[in-house]
């Protein structure tokens, strides 16, 4: 077994124990708040004495415990989704569980998700005897494997994702599972039972609330887990090509001022720097185009990350580049918008660098001459973009 390998698999055992001795050890905390009984005694209070190894045996029966957490975990999973599924919830979804996203509601999203798309035109063009049985293939979860398997060497990444998910669904079953025992044990003893419980505090309605909280973290971990496969995979795929990524400017059908999709919904690649959040702006603004969007991909290492970046900017039909007043340098969007360029795509470009720098404008003219339309501020280019999507 190579380092790497021997790594990687304690890594894995590190995050699967850890991952279920957490949401175990604080389920035992829990329970000694409601019940009101000492931490410190855990041995005294399951054994009836003391012992020197009472850290082994906490996170032996954390880790045990730990695993029915996960399992209720499930089943608190799936009764919120029933509840977001009910006709109230689902009529006011933006403010009653926005956060939510059921696996096949995420399935549907990712079907139309030009990631999702590229991914799989790789595929199929790599693996032409997939291409048969492709349209037979309803669970996304078979691609996503098929996607982890060719991007194997950085599948430690979708797996630390998926125990993030986990260990914020186990705490937040923790938070909701102590209310639940609270409530239970105060009407047990107002029946007449001999049980110990504290009495109400507001810590209690605090930790349902939090619980909220960690139910978002896990969905939004979620989706990155099931969604960074598809990213890696198509920059390994685009970095196996022999011949690369690149299309001729002979292959574009029709000149660049006009789209490109022949009724189909635009593909536009967002270009620009990842700090200011603009791109969520872009996309809100015009939701009716398709977009791929660097900041989604996950990718760490230079090679894989330039690769899905100009697959990306290859597939599009239109770059929207942004280029900020605070980018410090914009080299990024140059070559993007240089390639994009070469390709005959159509440039929208917002360029704001040079009314701030006077000195470095001349060294953008080059730049601007490589868009179709350039403009000073972020909305004028949304309202072009407006108008350039209806003449798709």
């Amino acid at each position: 077994m190579k380092a790497g390998d021997l790594i990687e698999a304690l890594e894995r055992f590190f995050l699967d124990v850890i991952g279920t001795i957490l949401p175990g050890l604080a389920m035992i905390v829990g329970i000694c708040y409601v019940t009101e009984k000492p931490f410190v005694s855990f041995s005294q209070t399951l054994l009836n004495r003391t012992s020197e190894y009472e850290w082994v045996l906490l996170i032996g029966c954390s880790y045990i415990l730990g695993h029915g957490v996960t399992s209720l975990g499930n089943l608190i999973r799936k009764l919120v989704e029933i509840v977001y599924h009910s006709k109230v919830v689902r009529k006011h979804k933006e403010r009653l569980l926005p956060f939510v996203m059921p696996e096949k509601e995420l399935s549907d999203k990712l079907e139309q998700d030009p990631i999702f798309k590229a991914f799989l035109a790789s595929l199929l063009k790599r693996i032409p005897s997939v291409a048969a049985d492709a349209n037979q293939v309803t669970n996304f979860r078979t691609w996503r494997s098929l996607a982890l398997s060719i991007a194997q060497e950085h599948s430690h990444i979708v797996y630390r994702f998926t125990f993030l998910s986990l260990l914020n669904l186990g705490i937040a079953t923790v938070l909701i599972s102590i209310n639940i025992a609270w409530i239970g044990l105060r009407l047990a003893k107002g029946l007449g039972a001999s049980v110990e419980v504290i009495g109400f505090n507001f810590l209690l309605p605090i930790m349902f609330i939090a619980s909220a909280l960690f139910l978002e973290r896990f969905y939004y971990f979620s989706r990155i887990a099931f969604q960074l496969p598809f990213s890696m995979a198509v920059a390994k795929l685009d970095l196996a090509t022999p011949q690369g990524s690149s299309k001729p400017a002979s292959d574009v059908k029709g000149p660049a001022s006009t789209p490109l999709t022949t009724g189909q919904r635009l593909k536009v690649y967002l270009a620009g720097g990842f700090q200011s959040g603009w791109q969520e702006t872009v996309k809100r603004s015009v939701p009716s185009l398709d977009y791929f969007d660097p900041r989604l991909h996950g990718l760490k290492a230079k090679a894989e990350y330039s690769a899905w970046d100009l697959e990306a900017v290859r597939r599009s039909d239109c770059i929207f580049a942004y280029l900020e007043a605070t980018n410090p340098g914009g080299y990024a969007l140059s070559v993007e918008v240089g390639f994009a360029k070469a390709l005959g795509k159509f440039v929208i470009l917002v360029e704001e660098k040079s009314s701030v720098d006077s000195e470095g404008a001349r060294y953008l003219e080059m730049l601007t001459e490589a868009a179709q339309v350039t403009f000073k501020t972020l909305q004028e280019g949304i309202n072009f973009l407006e108008e350039y999507r209806k003449l798709a």
